[in-house]
């Protein structure tokens, strides 16, 4: 098979990134209205809260595998078995580990459930017994998934994702299935557990079928250099994994554990949650496909054409985002109304907090992906403690007087304060080698664009509310006027800029040139 040029890669990994989401939500979309119907609002809160929470004990990984993924991309492009092998040795031995860490972890929490699980009463079985089998689903998903991260690394991300859209297609059926008949929670997750247990051993297998070389140097280790320059790389990519999962988890326990609020909130929450993760993660695409390539253009490009192709990147998130702020502003409270119902449609402020965290978060991940691509680990290390720190003290000071919204407005200044300016800075210095300050000029324009298209939008979705009584048909113009005024305005205002341009032209060369692929395949490919 001749291999794929970067772009090509970038866009088959984004495609087929883009379809295992749409999967993902669609199922969830399925799964979550026949939980609530089945089991009730009370076991949804409980599986929100216990999902953080474990997202907590992920910590445990560490970074291991960014920093493997990132010392992957030369000993794969250089063809060097002897080194790859040594890698996922060392991969290997840090996951089992890690596995064990998440067990002892998840022992250690339990006599905390009290403290944390409030307000439960419709709960049947066991909460130590459900929490112990969301540790054990965590755990295993470390067991034999570790080769997978060279796929990744090898720009083939979307064998990965081929796999697991059959296997969430399968479980999701088969969940939904036994809630129907048996409303049996803890049937549920056993479901979940042999699910990833399984799906994680075909993926093994991809891996070993595209590198069966390596099992010829099973006994290649790291020499004790390069193992002290590896884990230098995951102490500092731990700080930052400390940051984005107290970010993404805490909110959940504190407002848990809050006298007024309580799980029943939590499980409230997660239906938004729901939605504006799968639409993060949909964007998060863009960027997981481009990490690799980037990660081999920092091998090769010099700080003046990264810069180049950071700007298009950069305005690539800004058009993706505008669009998504704007759609999820409008829709979220009307496409929960027709999905489970008008009493779970949450206030207009804490809907408003939640994009603009969505929005802060994506707008910083084409810093982030060149930050890692480059290698940039330990510079900055300690800028998410900072950012930790902010953001614990502030769901400490604002949860009582403000309640849910306190909380999450807390993880916005937490970002803004630290994240937002210190990492531009620190690549446009180390990386581009000049002034961040044109950058800061662009993201202040980008940010008020966004808000002026969704206070715009949402005006003009408000007055369809009132003039169209059927939701069904009120719905389908808010997602036209979601569509046309966002990417009008950014089509209207750039389009004769570089970065438009230049988006463009790479877009459109990748589709002719899988377009000639496809063709030269013809009708039996």
């Amino acid at each position: 098979m001749a291999k794929r040029s970067h772009s090509e890669s970038v866009f088959i990994n984004t495609g087929s990134g883009f379809a295992l989401k749409l999967v993902v939500l669609m199922m969830n979309l399925v799964l979550k209205r026949i939980f609530i119907h089945t089991l009730g609002v009370q076991y949804n809160g409980v599986s929100t809260l216990f999902t953080d929470i474990l997202s907590m004990l992920s910590l445990a990984e560490m970074g291991v595998g960014s920093a493997i993924t990132f010392a992957l991309y030369r000993p794969i492009r250089e063809q060097d078995n002897r080194r790859i092998a040594a890698l996922m040795n060392f991969y290997r031995k840090a996951y089992q580990l890690i596995a064990c860490m998440v067990m002892a972890g998840g022992a250690l929490c339990i006599p905390f459930l009290p403290y944390l699980v409030k307000e439960v009463p419709d709960i049947r079985e066991s909460i130590t017994l459900i929490f112990v089998l969301y540790v054990v689903n965590n755990a295993t998903s470390y067991l034999r998934i570790y080769k997978s991260t060279l796929l990744t690394a090898s720009e083939r991300g979307y064998m990965i994702n081929r796999v697991t859209i059959w296997f969430v297609l399968g479980r999701t059926v088969l969940e939904c299935v036994l809630l129907l008949v048996f409303k049996n929670f803890i049937l549920y997750l056993v479901v979940g557990i042999l699910e990833s247990l399984v799906r994680n051993a075909v993926i093994s297998r991809e891996a070993e079928k595209l590198y069966p070389q390596i099992n010829d140097y099973a006994d290649e280790r790291l020499t004790k250099e390069e193992t002290r320059r590896l884990l230098g790389d995951v102490g500092a990519l731990a700080l930052y994994k400390i940051c984005q999962v107290i970010l993404s988890s805490t909110d959940s326990i504190v407002i848990s554990a809050a006298p007024a609020l309580g799980v029943v909130t939590v499980g409230f929450l997660g239906n938004y949650r729901l939605l504006f993760n799968t639409i993060n993660q949909l964007v998060s695409q863009f960027y997981q496909a481009f990490t690799p390539s980037l990660g081999v253009l920092a091998t090769e490009a010099d700080a003046e054409k990264q810069h180049q192709v950071f700007r298009t990147v950069n305005f690539m998130a800004f058009w993706v985002m505008c669009f998504c702020c704007t759609s999820l502003v409008c829709l979220s409270s009307p496409f929960v109304r027709l999905w489970l119902g008008k009493d779970y449609i949450l206030p207009l402020n804490l809907l408003l907090v939640m994009a603009l965290n969505n929005y802060i978060s994506s707008m910083n991940r084409a810093t982030n992906i060149f930050r890692n691509g480059n290698g940039l680990f330990v510079q900055g290390k300690f800028r998410p403690v900072g950012m930790a720190v902010m953001n614990i003290a502030m769901d400490i000071v604002l949860v009582k007087p403000l309640g849910v919204f306190g909380v999450l407005l807390a993880t916005c200044i937490a970002r803004l304060t630290t994240q937002v300016w210190y990492d531009p800075w620190l690549v446009h210095k180390k990386v581009f080698k000049r002034s961040v300050k044109p950058y800061f000029w662009r993201m202040g324009i980008y940010t008020l664009l966004t808000a002026s298209a969704c206070a715009l939008t949402y005006w003009l979705c408000g007055l369809i509310g009132q003039a169209v009584s059927n939701l069904y048909l009120a719905f389908l113009l808010r997602m036209v006027l979601c569509v046309l005024i966002p990417n009008g305005i950014v089509v209207l205002l750039y389009h004769r800029t570089p970065e438009f341009k230049d988006l463009i032209h790479r877009v459109g060369g990748i589709t002719k040139r899988i377009g000639r692929a496809l063709g030269r395949r013809g009708p039996s490919a």
